[in-house]
This record gives structure tokens, sequence and C-alpha cells, in this order.
């Protein structure tokens, strides 16, 4: 196959470039500035929107890097926005982290409906250990890859809030409603394997070469016909507008979920 690559930048949280049709953006490090940095995120969203704009991309590949969508990386976001440390007397600082984890859940929120949206082809490459929202954003993807060295993480459950990243929309149409609902209250960690039976992944790659076998992948997916993908899409994406409600119904329920998170620890720290 002929390769023809151009890079079109590169920022503190991602990458982009395009390789036989196939744009691959590549989140490297730093990803929850995307909800806390406007200019960032500007970038980041209109970097997706150019590679579905592109006539010479025909699919859009995501990829991360092993330790950046990592459950420490998460629970560390969690403590920076709602952390005992920064508290004052007046509760400003957990008003604060409200506002920041609810960017935060609407840049998710916005990807999700953006990757809905797509007219072409949208794979998600996971390597590494994944938190629970990421785990919920991939799901909006065609197909998902994930390394034999991955971890699915479903852990809501562990940190007192709401299910989030869309992964309660999800999870029910993978694995049904009653396996779902135990899975999210349960918290449950997933095996490359234990994905891939369940139907959440579409194949399991070694860990040696996976972004270029991601890609090889990706690209084959390219050669289908561009009106055949966009129709098919359309049709198979038509729940647009529910999404959308259910994404509001759960940004309220992540506002109120936050709240309690912020009181129950005011009231540990009285005890």
């Amino acid at each position: 196959m002929e390769t023809n690559q151009s890079s079109h930048g590169e920022t503190e949280c991602f990458s982009y470039s395009v390789q036989d049709r196939v744009a691959i953006v590549r989140l490297v490090r730093k990803v929850y500035e995307l909800s806390s940095d406007l200019s960032l995120k500007h970038s980041f969203f209109a970097t997706v929107a150019e590679a579905e704009e592109s006539d010479d991309v025909r699919a859009i590949l995501f990829l991360n890097s092993p330790e950046c969508l990592t459950e420490e990386k998460y629970q560390d976001f969690l403590r920076r926005t709602f952390g005992r440390e920064s508290e004052d007397e007046d509760g400003l600082n957990d008003r604060a982290g409200e506002l920041m984890y609810s960017r935060q859940e609407n840049m998710l929120h916005q990807f999700i409906l953006q990757l809905i949206g797509s007219r072409k082809i949208v794979v998600s490459g996971l390597r590494g250990e994944i938190a629970t929202p990421f785990v919920g954003a991939s799901l909006a993807s065609d197909f998902r890859f994930v390394s034999e060295k991955s971890k699915l993480l479903i852990s809501m459950g562990l940190h007192g809030i709401p299910p989030c990243g869309g992964i309660g929309y999800f999870l029910p149409q993978f694995v049904g409603r009653a396996k779902a609902v135990e899975m999210l209250l349960t918290s449950k960690s997933l095996s490359p394997s234990e994905a891939f039976d369940y139907g959440l992944v579409n194949a399991v790659l070694p860990d040696e070469d996976f972004e270029a076998e991601c890609v090889r992948k990706t690209s084959a997916l390219a050669t289908l016909p561009a009106s055949a993908v966009a129709c098919t899409r359309a049709t198979l994406y038509s729940f647009s507008n529910e999404l959308r409600k259910y994404l509001e119904s759960e940004a309220k329920a992540m506002r109120v979920g936050c709240t309690a998170m912020a009181e129950e620890r005011r009231r540990h720290d009285k005890q």
C-alpha cells in the first residue's frame, strides 16, 4: 500500500497527522487540560473538524499514549478538583470544583456528539489503563481496537458519582441493562479478552507496534466507499436526539453528584 503521510502539528495534549487517508489524532499528555484551557479545547475540536471536512480523509483514528487516560490520572483530576487542601470556609472551591468537572464533562459530551455526527469511519485505539469516562466516550466509535496489555475500568462507584462520558447510555446497548447496572454499581475492571467477549472492542492487538497495526486496520477500512459509509452511519446513528437528551440528564446528575461529594467530604472532615 502506498503511504502518504503528512504532519499537521502537535500541542501539549495531542498531535495530528494524516496517513493513507486516515486522520490520526494522538492524545499524548495533559488530556485534562483540554477541559480547562479553552484555547487547547478549541484547537482540538478544530482539528477534528478539519479531519471531518477534508476530502483526503476517509477515516479518523484516535490513539492514546499508555499513561494519559489512567485511573490514577483521573483520580488526580478529582483530587485537584475537589481536594480538601484547597477548600475555604465559604465552600467557594467546591463550587469551582463543580465548574471544572462540568467543563470536563461538557468537553466529553461535545466530543461524543462530534463522533456520532461524523460522516466518516471513526476508530478508537486504546492501550494502557483506560478510566471510565474515556471507556464511555470510546463506545461512540465505529470500531475499537485495544492493546493486549490494556485494561478498561468501569469504576464510577468507587468515586461516589454517577456514570459519565456517555457510558450509561452506550454500555446497556452492548451488554444489556442488567449487566450494565451490575458493572456500573459494583465497579468492574475488564481485561482485553473480557472486553472482546462482551463486544465492547472489535479486536485485541499485540502491544508491540500497536499504533502501526491500528493504522493498518483503519487504512483498510478507509478504502470503503465514502457514500456507503456516510449513509450507513446516518442510518445507524439516527438516535442523536435521544443521545443529546441522555447527555443533558447525565450532566444534571453529575452536578447533583458533585454537590453530594463535596457535602459528604465536609461532613467527614467535621467528624
